[in-house]
């Protein structure tokens, strides 16, 4: 038995490290693949000879690892699959990877030292809770939270095991998911010390961390600030909001001092100046509002774009920017430059849509939407019904909604 368990264990790693060259669904079956040769070795060791204990360890954290990574190459495929892609098969993929993610976890939970679990076990039963929650929010978000509390919990077991930046930036990543999703849920009161405990986490993060050392300083502040930006937008104080929108900025431009040429700071700063801009224009303050947009395209996501010039993500982001700045000038009582930000709205929005597989079923579910909207105001409102009528069928909006939208008026579905 014990020569039966090492084969099985020699096979399942290999499969595992063929998976992990893989994408998507050939990816997917090679670790499920994996899987059953894990299972196999575990079968073995229970009914034989006890392999040595580090073996045994090994060989749980291998299936663990393989059921997580299945898990994320099934959503991967989903979301990577070309239209029409539906939201009942989006709803089948992420049931299977809940299930394969709450089997992982388990999976880790048994990884032990001394008795304990693991360090490094914690930290990736935590990684695939957070996933877990991700996923599972898209359709109820209330189940959602109880796996974030249980991610959390996770990482500072490990933390109080053994000290590490990383976790502590996965621990922070967590909490601004959390908090955020309470706030989706109505709970906005539960959701001020989650940030606040996140932010603290960022800032421990980033104090264990050496760029000289080979540390990843600049995606780090980067993610701080995207942690920022997500309490700013679920702040109802225009005070706080710009002073949260300003401490992310200050981090970005760090990030973006130290790595030049990098895309995703960049896009996070188009992100925070565009929030920036929205909150200034609910405000009243115009001129400043405007300013904002301005820096949001040209500091943000034309600079991407000067980078990678068909970044569907800086497409996305120059088209957002010009439907606010075409809402500021029907404010205005400025006709023809609203025209001409609705055009080069819906212009950003279609460049974007010439690549759907870099979005997942919402984003591309709402930038279809909301390049409808932008086909509408330009007058072109039968290209308008055309997509809206599409959208309907796979799932991806509602009629009823885009009947009472402003933006829709003329189109008949």
């Amino acid at each position: 038995m014990a020569e039966t368990f090492r084969s099985a264990m020699q096979t399942a790693e290999r499969l595992q490290q063929r998976a992990e060259r893989k994408r998507g669904g050939d990816a997917a079956a090679l670790f499920a693949e994996a899987v059953v040769h894990y299972r196999k070795a575990l079968a073995a060791a229970a009914s034989g000879p006890a392999p040595p204990a580090a073996d045994h360890a090994a060989c749980l954290f291998g299936l663990a690892e393989s059921l997580q990574e299945q898990a994320e190459a099934v959503v991967a495929a989903c979301a990577q699959a070309p239209d029409p892609l539906s939201a009942d098969m989006v709803r089948q993929a992420d049931a299977q990877a809940v299930a394969l993610l709450h089997a992982a976890v388990a999976a880790f939970g048994q990884v032990l030292e001394a008795g304990q679990p693991r360090a490094d076990a914690l930290v990736c039963a935590g990684n695939a809770l957070s996933t877990c929650a991700e996923v599972a929010a898209r359709g109820d978000v209330a189940a959602a939270l109880p796996l974030l509390e249980q991610a959390a919990g996770a990482y500072e077991a490990a933390l109080r095991r053994e000290e590490d930046a990383l976790t502590w930036s996965n621990l922070a990543d967590a909490l601004v998911q959390h908090a955020s999703l309470c706030c989706e849920a109505g709970l906005a009161r539960q959701a001020q010390p989650l940030f606040s405990r996140a932010m603290h986490a960022y800032q421990r993060c980033c104090s264990l961390s050496d760029a000289l050392a080979g540390d990843d300083l600049p995606g780090l502040l980067c993610n701080w600030s995207r942690g920022l930006l997500a309490a700013a937008q679920q702040a109802q104080d225009p005070s706080l909001v710009l002073s949260l929108l300003g401490e992310a900025e200050q981090r970005l431009q760090r990030s973006i001092d130290f790595l030049r040429g990098s895309d995703e700071p960049l896009l996070a700063l188009g992100d925070v100046l565009l929030e920036r801009g929205e909150r200034l224009a609910a405000a009243g303050d115009t001129a400043a509002a405007s300013h904002a947009l301005q820096r949001a395209l040209g500091e943000g996501y034309q600079a991407v774009q000067r980078i990678s010039a068909r970044s569907p993500e800086a497409a996305v982001g120059v088209a957002d920017v010009h439907v606010q700045a075409a809402r500021l000038a029907v404010a205005g009582g400025q006709a023809a430059q609203a025209a001409e930000h609705w055009a080069a709205a819906e212009a950003g929005y279609r460049a974007a849509l010439q690549q759907p597989t870099a979005f997942d079923f919402r984003e591309r579910s709402d930038l279809r939407y909301n390049h409808a909207c932008c086909l509408s105001r330009c007058g072109r409102h039968s290209e308008a019904a055309a997509l809206l009528r599409q959208l309907v069928a796979v799932g991806g909006a509602s009629e009823a909604d885009a009947r009472q939208d402003g933006d829709l008026q003329g189109v008949v579905l």
